[in-house]
């Protein structure tokens, strides 16, 4: 909270008429087992400042993983300077303070302190008994890939006209791929995974092995059919791809570039 205050007066020195930033820390691990061996094996710990400035209409973000004062005020410097060569936007600005949550911080139950507890070998664990539940269940199981991570973030958020805020959240993914023996040479595969806030909220390690399986299985002698008009009926777990080309077409930059269907709706 001390940087980004630091951060904030030190913008202003080089000109900026209104600052927002932000410092975030995320780490995160992964492990993907594939026919009983560690495939993958992820860790990755990112701490990174972004500042966001607003200078005589003009406005840019910029970002750097160094966090050292001496440093920092060479790139503030430089940010300042290039953020002058934008093209001049007059509504571009920080929110309106009114709008800001004035009362006490909330607890929005999105962090579990387990994650603090969990080791390498217990989340390896995971997956490797997903795949055996997986292999078990049937003879025409070909291959299976299963994996496990987490996430743990947090997020300071310091802005120029009053706002001031922090957020840590964690999530907890469980997954399994499976290919299996079709018809003729027909090798048909499908997923299932969850995602969670919290590692207790994870589902049976026997559901998502089942779901996966089935998935994979109900493609069995699938066939294509004539290109037409039909009535579709989506599953639930495909339903927001649709609804999500219809809002990424929504968004601000696709409307000012005019690069969706819905220009002029």
């Amino acid at each position: 909270i001390d940087l980004l205050h630091w951060c904030l007066k030190e913008a202003k020195k080089q000109g900026a008429d209104e600052v927002s930033a932000i410092l975030s820390k995320n780490r995160q691990s992964a492990f993907e087992i594939r026919n009983g061996d560690v495939d993958l094996l992820e860790g990755a710990d990112q701490t990174s400042l972004s500042l966001a400035l607003f200078i005589d209409e003009r406005y840019s973000v910029n970002q750097t993983s160094i966090l050292r004062k001496s440093s920092l005020s060479g790139f503030i410097r430089h940010a300042a300077e290039l953020t002058r060569q934008i093209n001049r936007d007059p509504f571009r600005r920080l929110p309106d303070p009114k709008q800001y949550w004035q009362g006490p911080g909330r607890d929005l139950n999105i962090s579990d302190p387990a994650i603090h507890t969990l080791e390498p070998a217990q989340k390896r664990e995971i997956p490797m008994q997903l795949e055996r539940m997986v292999r078990k269940k049937k003879r025409e199981v070909v291959s299976v890939t299963t994996s496990y991570s987490d996430s743990f973030s947090q997020m300071i958020r310091i802005s120029s006209n009053g706002f001031e805020g922090e957020r840590e959240g964690t999530s907890f993914s469980v997954g399994s791929e499976v290919v299996v023996r079709g018809k003729r040479d027909d090798l048909p595969s499908d997923w299932f995974y969850s995602y969670t806030r919290h590692f207790n909220d994870i589902p049976e390690l026997d559901l998502i092995a089942e779901k996966s399986l089935n998935y994979a299985l109900a493609k069995i002698g699938q066939k294509k059919i004539e290109s037409g008009r039909y009535d579709m009926i989506v599953m639930n777990r495909s339903a927001s791809r649709l609804v999500g080309m219809i809002l990424s077409a929504m968004t601000g930059s696709k409307l000012w570039n005019k690069s969706t269907f819905l220009e002029g709706k």
